[in-house]
């Protein structure tokens, strides 16, 4: 180990998540935070945001936090469930732009005729019509423009990190 080095932290993605990887950064001298697959651990995401408390109020207001303890690979570790809604619907707006998309493409493909131009969530059809229309380039909302949202976002339930830290 490099001179003067100490209290090192390996973060480990979903991908290297597995019994022996785990097993052996266990036997290691370092701290490791890993992310669990959230399919994987069906019961941390029915986990309500009421019962979750600001990570660190200065330094991370919008991280929402619940810490509990369960069975990972066969040890038990000490899990942390986040929550950051700013995070959620920045993701939920991509995830929404990029299922109009294909839906777009799959129509494209199915009926060539209803070929239309690209829009942005928020554009109407017309966004490249005439002056006297009122609508115009001018008129496009920009990408990653607001979508409208209903709200149904609470019944999906929280988005969660899952984090397993060393003991």
């Amino acid at each position: 180990m490099t001179h003067g080095a100490y209290d090192i932290t390996l973060v480990l993605n979903k991908g290297n998540n597995s019994k022996e990887n785990l097993e052996q950064v266990g036997d290691s001298p370092f701290h490791f935070v890993g992310s669990l697959v959230p399919t994987q651990h069906e019961d941390l995401l029915s986990i309500s945001r009421k019962v979750m408390q600001r990570l660190d109020p200065t330094q991370l207001p919008a991280v929402w936090s619940y810490r509990t303890c369960k069975v990972v690979f066969g040890i038990e570790r000490t899990i942390l469930c986040t929550f950051n809604q700013q995070l959620f619907d920045s993701q939920t707006q991509t995830i929404s732009r990029e299922i109009a998309k294909r839906k777009r493409k799959i129509a494209e493909t199915q009926d060539p005729a209803r070929k239309s131009p690209q829009r942005f969530p928020g554009e109407s059809a017309n966004r490249r019509g005439s002056a006297e229309e009122g609508e115009g380039d001018s008129a496009r909302s920009p990408p990653g423009g607001s979508l409208c949202r209903s709200g149904a976002q609470e019944a999906r339930g929280p988005a969660a990190t899952l984090l397993p830290l060393s003991g």
